[in-house]
């Protein structure tokens, strides 16, 4: 998990980076707007990669440590849903995310505590939307609870387990993202 943060906040000073060396119009107002989209356009993709690689990587994990022997099938039934689940989640935070950072115009100072509460609730979302759908598949997979209190209550878990787990992730991408984003867009 360590490594995927740092592999994804370096990414994403990258590819920042590299969006503000790419820019050279000379219309203030043309650079703003480009600026915006290019932050929207990196942030959005950002996310959508993450989540795609947090998706092929959870449903492994989740299907590589099961006791039980599963069929190809079975893997698929988890490792699909979930993954895609991943990717719609992500590359709708990572586009609410610029949305809201560009909106609100965070100071250099500031940015970071901006970034954090920002990143805590994207990603918050995140997990509360994929966590369910891989523990219930998973766990139908594994040893037929698909229905009833048992189903629920991992629906449940799920969303509580997503949320915590995204929030705690958020904070250090929100930190970082929010003063790049600040310093890229010159607030």
């Amino acid at each position: 998990m360590k490594l995927l943060r740092t592999v994804f906040s370096l990414t994403l000073c990258v590819a920042l980076v590299g969006a503000a060396a790419s820019g050279s119009n000379t219309d203030v107002n043309m650079v703003d707007a480009d600026r915006e989209d290019r932050v929207r356009t990196i942030l959005t993709l950002i996310g959508a990669a993450a989540g795609l690689g947090s998706g092929i990587y959870g449903s492994i994990s989740f299907v590589s440590y099961s006791p039980y022997t599963l069929s190809l099938a079975d893997m698929l039934y988890v490792a699909v849903p979930s993954t895609v689940a991943f990717t719609v989640a992500s590359t709708l935070a990572g586009r609410w995310l610029a949305n809201r950072i560009l909106s609100f115009k965070p100071s250099l100072l500031l940015s970071p505590l901006v970034g954090a509460g920002l990143g805590a609730a994207a990603c918050a979302f995140v997990g509360a939307v994929s966590f369910p759908v891989l523990g219930t598949l998973g766990t139908s997979a594994r040893i037929g609870v698909s229905s009833g209190v048992e189903g629920l209550a991992m629906v449940g878990m799920g969303i509580l387990a997503g949320a915590l787990w995204g929030a705690v992730t958020g904070v250090p991408v929100g930190a970082v993202t929010a003063p790049l984003v600040s310093l890229y867009m010159g607030f």
